[in-house]
């Protein structure tokens, strides 16, 4: 048990500490002092401070900061790669795969900036932003499956309807600078032609050499000065229409600053709840181990009396309980190694690719190490306690005389307390995070989702890059006409990212009256007219879209409520949204948002557009019936495969199922606090029962006195159950104030934590109870069987 509990503690809190770093703190593999750099940000027009910043800003800023180094990175760009002859005049595709790939278009130092050395080759010089003979870089994932690292260097590289030459590899595992936006290939920046500061595409990157401060004193000044050199453009918000686009410099993070934060809760949550196992786990030992000495204490005591020092008695403790925290240790990397493996399974494939779960040095030391501190920190007070008693008291093979009096006991109630009070402190957050899962099952999606099937669906006439739009969309209009008739089917739609998924970003600007505000990314999702009826979304102003808004039709667009209040106040109908092109897109009808509670509740602001105006060639296939959806899997399947038999039917689940699975974060957080909070519970119920049980062995002789004096069995257990409830009522109070306390800590650095409500703070309190009820049953038979003569024989 001692073994069990501490390997349980030491290797979730290590595999969880090793996630955290990963995710939250470590630099990109090959990034030198990282802590050294920055990413700049430029507001949005909606007021939000982490948007994206224009060339002509980029040039201001990289003149104005106390900077090393700034550069400046696009990663929006995707295309099709393959290998080309080995000439790079000849543009004659060669054998080979095709690949889908993310581009990063970067400027002039941004591997001066992060310092990197190449797996292979050179990384990007001035000379290949020649517009003849442009180079790229290439990931080592994307070298080793298109050839090899070192064999790629010159080759020839086809992206899209252009060549490059591969003039380097990067680092191994090297994929970018942001987590989630895995990239393939680096090419040159093209400098913007023109001025227009309110084309706002680029990420940027500094490695500062001076303070934050320093750095945001400089960017304040320049966007106000910016403000009055380019009113048009580095002016104005929804809020205040004068004032400054603000820039602001934040320490260098993988995650993006919205994503940070949220994962930052959810670290929060977890590591606490982690923490707190572990530091119950060491409370546990140290009451085993304590327990242990004291059974030992005829053995230590003889040992004295022939002469041995206490000094190397209590080494012979500690190497002992080293040997403990050696065998713990190695049992906790083999769970720490279980959990890194095990997470990421609990994820889509684009939230693993977030997680890092090598095991490494790192993690091994940090299992190691937890195991070996916690076996001292919790060894040298049982080793002191165990030979401190008294070679009389001990040889004379009294209990009652040694532990009435002695500090081991009353150190086992503290510990015992303590331990009750880290159980009730998880089983708080463990109810608190379920009904908090609870409540986002619950939650208003902002559509009905009994009786509909989602399905996902690749349109005939090619994959998801390469297809034909004109059989697409014959075949989205013979869907239209042909799905409604068919039994069982009371309306279906199509969009090509479902409900809560991220769209596609696309850039637009906002224009308001007659002034074009800043370039903004928006998730745009493209929909059938049928979409919204089919999933219930309501329609707050305007109208759907409908066969008048066709491909040759100006465009047009819908979107949510929280775009609209964001950037159009009153009334967003008859607004427009400007495209990068210069195009307006006229915004006819305004339809509810999806809000929902989780621990990461950031809603982003959607546009829709119609289908015929933006042909997608994979998407999701909404189908609403009184029947049961998955029922009607396979009549939709043929009906669509009579219209058309290249449409391809990967999967299909209830819109209930596609929600839950959009929770797993949720989901995970709440299993693994829950987790936590089960073994403390269970190690919990042993130090109870070791308690108990030790408590019955001392007072034997008096329950034995006080049974032929003419006690009952109802005063025996009262005598058994008191000192129980002492420490459960102690326990749990102080555990239940440790939990008030931390929340209102928690939420003062963290927003977005669930709040503790009466539910959480009495359930926590009844299911110890119950717990410490069934560890006491054991040890009350025992003193209930205690028989007056053997009792007193003893004496």
């Amino acid at each position: 048990m001692l073994i069990l509990s501490l390997a349980l503690g030491t290797g979730a809190n290590a595999a969880v500490s090793g996630l955290v770093y990963k995710l939250l703190l470590s630099a990109p593999n090959g990034v030198e002092r990282a802590g050294e750099l920055v990413s700049i940000y430029t507001s949005e027009f909606s007021g939000a401070p982490y948007g994206r910043t224009s060339w002509g800003d980029y040039g201001d800023i990289a003149g104005t900061i106390p900077a090393d180094a700034v550069a400046a990175f696009d990663d929006n760009r995707f295309a099709n790669a393959r290998l080309t002859a080995d000439s790079p005049d000849d543009a004659v595709p060669g054998s080979g795969a095709i690949l889908r790939v993310r581009i990063v278009s970067v400027s002039e130092q941004y591997f001066d900036t992060l310092e990197l050395q190449p797996a292979a080759g050179r990384l990007l010089a001035p000379a290949d932003a020649a517009p003849t003979t442009p180079g790229a870089v290439v990931s080592h994932e994307l070298a080793a499956t298109l050839e090899t690292p070192t064999a790629i260097v010159g080759r020839t590289l086809q992206l899209g309807a252009r060549i490059y030459t591969v003039v380097g590899v990067t680092p191994e595992r090297f994929r970018g600078l942001q987590a989630g936006r895995l990239a393939d290939v680096w090419i040159p920046l093209e400098p913007a032609q023109d001025e227009d500061r309110g084309q706002r595409l680029l990420s940027i990157v500094a490695r500062r050499s001076a303070t934050l401060d320093e750095i945001n004193g400089r960017l304040e000044r320049l966007a106000a000065d910016l403000a009055t050199r380019h009113p048009e453009t580095n002016r104005g918000s929804v809020l205040d229409p004068e004032a400054p686009r603000r820039f602001i410099a934040i320490d260098y993070s993988t995650l993006d600053p919205e994503t940070e934060a949220e994962a930052t809760i959810v670290a929060a949550v977890v590591l606490g709840a982690v923490v707190l196992l572990l530091v119950g786990a060491c409370v546990n030992a140290g009451t085993l181990l304590l327990s242990r000495a004291m059974a030992r204490r005829g053995e230590v005591a003889i040992k004295m009396a022939l002469g041995a020092a206490r000094r190397t008695l209590i080494r012979q403790v500690m190497l002992e309980g080293l040997l403990i925290s050696a065998a713990s240790g190695a049992l906790g990397l083999v769970f720490a190694t279980w959990i890194m493996r095990t997470v990421p399974a609990m994820f889509s494939p684009e939230q693993a690719a977030l997680l890092d779960t090598r095991i490494d040095g790192l993690l091994v030391l940090l299992t190691l190490g937890v195991a070996t501190v916690a076996g001292i920190a919790f060894g040298i007070a049982p080793a002191i306690h165990g030979t401190g008693t008294s070679a009389a008291l001990a040889l004379r093979a009294d209990p009652g005389g040694i532990s009435a009096g002695g500090g081991g006991a009353w150190m086992r109630r503290v510990l015992i307390t303590t331990q009750l009070a880290l159980s009730t402190l998880l089983l708080v957050a463990t109810v608190v995070m379920t009904g908090a899962l609870s409540q986002s099952l619950r939650g208003d999606f902002g559509v009905r989702a009994a009786g509909v099937l989602m399905i996902t669906m690749q349109n005939p006439g090619g994959n998801c890059t390469i297809y034909d739009s004109v059989r697409g969309v014959r075949f989205h209009h013979a869907m239209a006409e042909q799905l409604p008739r068919t039994a069982g089917v009371q309306s279906a739609g199509w969009a090509s990212v479902p409900p809560l998924g991220r769209g596609n970003a696309r850039t637009y600007a906002v224009q308001a009256g007659a002034r074009v505000f800043d370039r903004v990314d928006f998730n745009v999702t493209t929909v059938t007219p049928t979409y919204f009826d089919t999933l219930g979304i309501p329609l707050v102003e305007g109208r759907h879209f409908n066969a008048d808004d066709g491909a040759l039709a100006p465009p047009v667009a819908i979107v949510d409520e929280l775009l609209a209040r964001r950037h159009f106040g009153a009334t967003a109908v008859g607004q427009h949204l400007v495209t990068p092109d210069g195009e307006p897109v006229t915004i006819v009808g305004v339809v509810k948002s999806g809000r929902y509670r989780t621990l990461q509740d950031s809603p982003q602001p959607t546009v829709y557009v119609p289908y015929a105006q933006a042909h997608q060639a994979c998407g999701f296939l909404f189908v609403r019936s009184d029947l049961d959806p998955k029922a009607l899997f396979s009549t939709v399947s043929r009906t669509l495969t009579t219209i058309d038999s290249g449409v391809q039917l990967t999967r299909a689940i209830t819109i209930d199922e596609h929600f839950s699975e959009v929770l797993t974060l949720d989901r995970l957080t709440t299993t693994l606090v829950a987790a936590c909070g089960l073994i403390a519970l269970l190690m919990a119920m042993a130090g109870v029962y070791g308690v108990m049980s030790d408590a019955v062995l001392r007072r034997t002789r008096e329950i034995g006195l006080r049974v032929a004096l003419g006690a009952g069995r109802r005063q025996v257990a009262a005598l058994v159950f008191t000192q129980a409830a002492y420490l459960a009522v102690t326990g749990v109070a102080a555990g239940l104030t440790a939990a008030l306390v931390l929340q209102q800590v928690a939420a003062s650095f963290v927003h977005g934590l669930p709040r503790l409500d009466a539910v959480s703070i009495s359930a926590a309190p009844i299911a110890l109870a119950i717990v410490i009820l069934i560890a006491a049953v054991l040890p009350l038979r025992r003193a209930l069987a205690v028989s007056p003569t053997i009792a007193l024989r003893a004496e």
